[in-house]
């Protein structure tokens, strides 16, 4: 007799808010880690080149790669699928990003190209995520059918 298995519909009106909530909360983890872990060094600035240009790109890349992350572990059955639609949405979103800073904003143009950089970085990072997240699930597909055959 088979089990019969629940849908889970109510993970999907969930799935945005926690790919974004987990993403920032996580970027923000690593950005905290990372400071602590500086200070307790002893040469650590906080307006040296490091916490101002480097950390803030590492830290999205963190963000757009636990983006998706979280999207794999929380969408219930097409996980392929959402992976890409939140990969195209955080894609706009880059691009209006961009834009923004570029043209819309009073910023100086050193501020342009770290936003740039950033929002570049965390679509790059959800690119891979994705990537790596299929490879992935074709991994557990395959083994399982493995198992299933022998």
């Amino acid at each position: 007799m088979e089990k019969q298995q629940s849908s889970q519909w109510w993970r999907w009106p969930l799935l945005p808010f926690a790919s974004i909530l987990g993403g920032l909360l996580g970027s923000m983890l690593f950005v905290f880690l990372h400071w602590l872990l500086m200070k307790f060094q002893g040469d650590f600035h906080e307006d040296g080149w490091w916490f101002r240009y480097i950390l803030p790109t590492i830290s999205s890349g963190v963000f757009g790669w636990l983006y998706i992350y979280i999207t794999f572990r929380v969408a219930p059955k097409g996980k392929v699928i959402a992976g890409v639609v939140m990969t195209t949405i955080l894609g706009i979103f880059t691009i209006f990003s961009i834009v923004a800073s570029w043209y819309l904003s009073s910023n100086s143009m050193i501020n342009a190209i770290q936003q740039t950089i950033g929002a570049l970085a965390a679509f790059i990072f959800a690119i891979v995520g994705l990537v790596q997240m299929k490879d992935e699930q074709e991994r557990i597909q395959s083994y399982s059918q493995q198992l299933l055959e022998t």
